[in-house]
């Protein structure tokens, strides 16, 4: 019986790295900045100028990994033909539209990747700089806390409409540490994988996964057994758990806190990686406090 696999779908925060790295090249030192009114007024008066947004497409084109910080995130899973469709979030102003824009033609033209409906600019949602300069700080406080429940409804709602018949995961490379920390929280309530690329390594990082016991209770006895089994499983103990859980173990693989070896005529052990030495671990000390 031939099984069929659900087309995966990326969740994909976007930043400014795009307007960023442009900067850096000669044709585009005129971009005044790459946040704040000035360049959003800047760029306001360049989004009919075709030329202009062709200059900027070839550009990405000619060297996505290295102007793209999102692309460059996902260059991994598109090489591996791991990304069917898109929706990609931005901030509400000219350079979140900008960059969406460009990264939204790269995926489409290069990738024959689609582009869900309602991607692009997230209504309302803005980042720190939009705001700060016409309100106080206290007003500008409010108006990001405010940005970031409307990027955490939308992304919960994403999941929410896609997460039967797709494979989601979540790329936070495009966002500041606010914006990690609710895209994370959106994906441990659906255990869906979030990601991101480490500067400093060049390398995608999944983000160590926090499972809320009661509403994955399957997964987490199931990861404190291979914990307490010296974090592996095989042979016939193996077998046992692999008919009874194939499901789970398959849940917890796509959220990387365990990985399934195959010697190629089927699975054979289950281990626990270090982000589900971690989770374990964590919950442990939290069980602990409880007491």
């Amino acid at each position: 019986m031939q099984t069929l696999t659900k087309p995966i779908l990326h969740i994909v925060s976007v930043g400014v790295s795009v307007l960023r790295n442009l900067q850096k090249s000669q044709e585009f030192q005129k971009i005044p900045g790459s946040e704040g009114r000035e360049v959003n007024e800047w760029l306001k008066n360049k989004m009919a100028d075709r030329a202009f947004l062709d200059m900027a497409y070839q550009a990405l084109r000619s060297a996505p990994w290295k102007i793209s910080a999102e692309l460059n995130s996902m260059r991994i899973f598109l090489e591996q033909d791991r990304v069917k469709e898109v929706y990609l979030i931005a901030t509400d102003t000219e350079a979140g539209k900008f960059c969406s824009d460009l990264i939204h033609r790269f995926l489409k033209e290069e990738h024959r990747i689609k582009i869900m409906r309602g991607s692009g600019c997230l209504p309302n949602y803005y980042r720190i700089e939009k705001i700060c300069g016409d309100k106080g700080p206290k007003i500008a406080a409010e108006q990001f806390s405010e940005g970031l429940h409307k990027l955490f409804n939308a992304v919960v709602r994403l999941i929410r409409d896609n997460r039967e018949s797709k494979t989601i995961y979540i790329n936070a490379t495009g966002g500041f540490k606010p914006e990690i920390a609710v895209l994370s929280l959106a994906g441990n309530l659906f255990l869906v994988p979030v990601y991101y690329l480490h500067e400093t390594f060049n390398e995608v990082v999944f983000l160590p996964p926090f499972i809320p016991p009661k509403l994955f209770p399957s997964e987490v006895a199931l990861l404190k057994k291979i914990y307490d089994n010296n974090r592996r499983i095989a042979g016939e103990k193996f077998k046992k758990i692999w008919a009874s859980s194939a499901s789970v173990l398959r849940r917890l693989e796509g959220f990387k806190v365990v990985e399934i070896g195959d010697d190629g005529e089927g699975p054979y052990e289950v281990r626990l990686t270090p982000q589900g030495k971690f989770w374990v671990e964590i919950s442990q000390k939290m069980e602990e406090t409880d007491a």
